[in-house]
């Protein structure tokens, strides 16, 4: 029992150092920026301020049905061994996305859903595109734009381009492709085909409405977060409200929102130099939005084109695949997105050796016995002496009872009375008899 209280007073106290720790020594959150109402981030003052679009209205977010919404907007299916779904032709959103692979339910029968269209409850999509400096007439893609695919289905095998032509000299191509897994890779492209040069800075952003419901666990995260400059910066959603813009400078990077499980992040190029942002605006309803956008603007001259590709990855949190992407990629700090806990020295390695286990045996609860076993095996000798040192106390236990017995009780205390400085009294212990 004194070994359990003693454990459990050891784990309180090294909850409330950390605890105390985030309060008051944790950096402060950056001053926030006054609130943005556009969808579009801005741009940097060295790259020139864009025209932003509208943010839409509370009608333009009336809430239908999914199904509705997906129905009502002509799209694009997407088919991969992982994901199905489709992208929306108006607007160019991926915004409709479904796991092949995880259900909401053990009988599989509701595949659990990842991106929503923006006017279905929990709203949830991705989009990518240009700015205009400011100063310059340029008709850019914007949230009514109809995309021309040049094929009827995007699959691992069959990449497709979205073509849009502005009427004044300039043709945007979207090249989609997608793997086996949850990467698309988006190139933009910009063709000037008139006379006349547009100067255009592109940006990407991922933007979730209404508040989704989290787990609420203080060691995991879930919520908009990015790598900046190789450095983690997460925000929750509460933050987001309360704090106002935040935003980031970075070479590379990626910024997103992930949940428990799911994760949609955008990559920019690893060598450009981006300025990423949170921010949370209410229409009627809380939207929240990272996005990024490049710092320098690329011109375009007559007949010339400009080419920016981003990777978009949608899907499930698995650590192996992550790592692959971190490594094929050259993702700054892409294992981040897989949130260890404080106690990431023993999470990290339990998780490798059952995971390993598991993909000996194949089946979860004969690895958590494989884990247990293991981890009996590895600590037996600190176990084994334990065990003896208990099994000595035990075989001495009688002879110190007799020892007790025979000798301690029988101590005779022959108090005299002394007076003391200040004329106090205490009892002292004169002698010591032992009977024999």
């Amino acid at each position: 029992m004194s070994d359990q209280r003693n454990l459990i007073l050891a784990f309180a106290i090294s909850m409330g150092i950390l605890l105390i720790w985030n309060m008051y020594v944790s950096p402060p959150p950056p001053p926030a920026e006054p609130a943005v109402s556009s969808e579009v981030p801005n741009a940097p003052a060295n790259a020139n301020t864009p025209t932003p679009s509208p943010q839409p209205g509370k009608g333009a977010d009336a809430v239908v049905a999914r199904e509705q919404a997906i129905e009502n907007t002509p799209r694009l299916p997407i088919n991969s061994p992982s994901l199905k779904g489709s992208i929306a032709l108006k607007g160019g959103r991926i915004d409709d996305l479904i796991f092949t692979k995880y259900f909401t339910t053990v009988e599989q029968e509701t595949p659990e859903i990842l991106l929503s269209p923006a006017k279905t409850v929990g709203g949830y999509y991705a989009n990518l595109g240009w700015v205009a400096a400011s100063g310059q007439a340029v008709a850019v893609p914007g949230a009514d734009t109809i995309w021309t695919p040049d094929g009827d289905e995007l699959t691992p095998n069959r990449p497709v381009t979205l073509t849009w032509d502005n009427g004044a000299g300039l043709t945007f191509e979207r090249r989609i492709e997608v793997d086996d897994d949850y990467m698309f890779t988006i190139t933009q492209r910009v063709r000037a085909t008139g006379s006349v040069a547009a100067t255009l800075i592109p940006y990407g952003l991922v933007a979730r409405l209404d508040t989704p419901k989290t787990a609420g666990i203080f060691v995991l995260h879930e919520g908009p977060l990015g790598v900046f400059d190789s450095t983690l910066k997460t925000l929750s959603y509460s933050d987001m409200r309360e704090d106002g813009p935040v935003t980031r400078e970075s070479t590379g990077g990626w910024i997103g929102i992930t949940d428990k499980y799911w994760m949609t992040a955008l990559i920019p190029d690893q060598s450009a130099q981006v300025m990423g942002r949170f921010v949370h605006t209410n229409t009627g309803r809380d939207r929240y939005q990272t996005d990024f956008i490049y710092k320098s603007a690329i011109a375009v001259s007559p007949g010339q084109d400009a080419v920016v590709t981003t990777r978009l990855f949608a899907g499930a949190k698995e650590v192996d695949l992550i790592n692959n992407y971190r490594k094929a990629f050259d993702i700054d700090r892409f294992d981040l997105t897989i949130d260890w806990g404080w106690f990431v020295f023993l999470t990290k390695p339990f998780f490798w050796a059952l995971h390993q286990i598991h993909g000996f045996v194949g089946n979860f609860g004969i690895a958590i016995l494989g884990l247990t076993v293991l981890i009996k095996l590895v600590f037996f000798p600190l176990a084994n002496t334990s065990y003896k040192s208990l099994a000595k106390m035990k075989a001495m236990q009688p002879r110190m009872k007799e020892i007790r017995e025979r000798y301690f009780s029988r101590y005779m205390f022959d108090p005299k009375v002394s007076n003391l400085t200040g004329g106090r009294k205490q009892f002292v212990v004169s002698e010591y008899k032992l009977r024999c």
